[in-house]
């Protein structure tokens, strides 16, 4: 089963032990102004996963939303932003205009499929995400796998520098 249209409009989300902004087993989604906060694990995570048997994720548009202190829980091996396939097709993402401040993740974002042939990334566009941090955190703004295709980064920046993928 798909979800299909789904909106998180304007919303805030804080001291959860889940994601502030999820698509999994989507098809034609949107989440704009949202602020999320003190959340468990990624602020905002786009996925297909085989633990879940969630389904396909494309046509995903997010813009303007503000992650402050997200991914608290230690034992959970999160970037602020999650972009990940581990059963079928993750595509035509595209984040615009969002503010990460004071992530607990090193990692800002992070895209990957994990099961090569079977679980696919592609067509990703990150643009105007703004980290700000203190205590070193983020250490990177992305981190994307090499099986990923077609990933477009423009105009991102780590505390007012340009960033690039690691």
């Amino acid at each position: 089963r798909l979800n299909h249209d789904i909106r998180f409009l304007d919303n805030a989300c804080s001291d959860n032990r889940a994601s502030g902004v999820s698509f999994e087993g989507t098809i034609g989604g949107s989440a704009y102004r949202n602020r999320l906060t003190r959340t468990g694990v990624a602020g905002i995570r786009i996925a297909s996963q085989k633990s879940y048997n969630t389904g396909p994720v494309r046509n995903i548009l997010l813009k303007d939303n503000i992650l402050s202190q997200v991914k608290i829980r230690p034992e959970v091996d999160h970037a602020a932003i999650m972009i990940f396939s581990t059963l079928g097709t993750v595509r035509d993402i595209t984040l615009l205009r969002t503010t990460i401040a004071n992530p607990i993740a090193s990692i800002g974002t992070r895209i990957f499929a994990h099961t090569p042939g079977t679980a696919t990334v592609s067509d990703i566009t990150v643009s105007g995400l703004r980290y700000t941090g203190a205590n070193r955190m983020p250490r990177a703004c992305f981190k994307i796998s090499s099986d990923v295709a077609r990933v477009k980064l423009r105009e991102n920046s780590l505390n007012d520098a340009p960033c690039e993928a690691h």
